[in-house]
């Protein structure tokens, strides 16, 4: 039977959140304390509850504090791109497999395509342009599908191991 634990404020300024946490004797146990697909959510100006749903998911599936920050981080960036550059709709859906926690985030626009992944840093002094590479630094692998009428994003990090 899972026990409620509360979640920690992260450095992120994440709210306190209510946590399922399932103990688990193997990473395969804890992933599928995640009761199967969590999403599709909406994408809309909700950020912090966003964040939030994440961040749950992400704990639920057994990933580590820090690295469910990070994809917080992650997803949010790639969130932010669609509402500003990606039609202003579309969804994020999670799912866990293979040991991974895997986040896709599509686009109503399908305007975002591969070659737009940078290979390095963002260039000094620009202002814009870190969110793709922040993503790519953070997350295990980092795939952009484009087909008409809708890009998506899709995201994986690996959980913890047991």
């Amino acid at each position: 039977m899972p026990e409620p634990e509360t979640g920690g404020t992260d450095p992120f300024d994440l709210p306190t959140v209510p946590v399922m946490r399932r103990r688990a004797d193997s990473m395969s146990e804890t992933a599928a304390a995640m009761a199967g697909p969590a999403g599709p959510w909406p994408i809309n100006g909700d950020l912090a509850g966003m964040r939030r749903q994440v961040h749950q998911c992400a704990i639920s599936a057994g990933m580590d504090a820090h690295s469910a920050a990070d994809l917080v981080v992650a997803v949010h960036e790639a969130v932010v791109n669609v509402l500003e550059h990606g039609g202003g709709r579309g969804t994020v859906s999670i799912t866990c497999q293979d040991g991974q926690l895997i986040v896709e985030v599509t686009d109503a626009a399908g305007v975002l395509e591969p070659a737009h992944l940078p290979a390095g840093p963002p260039v000094p002094g620009r202002g814009r342009g870190a969110g793709l590479w922040l993503i790519r630094r953070v997350c295990d692998a980092v795939v952009i599908d484009r087909r008409p009428g809708a890009s998506q994003l899709r995201m994986s990090m690996k959980l913890a191991s047991a």
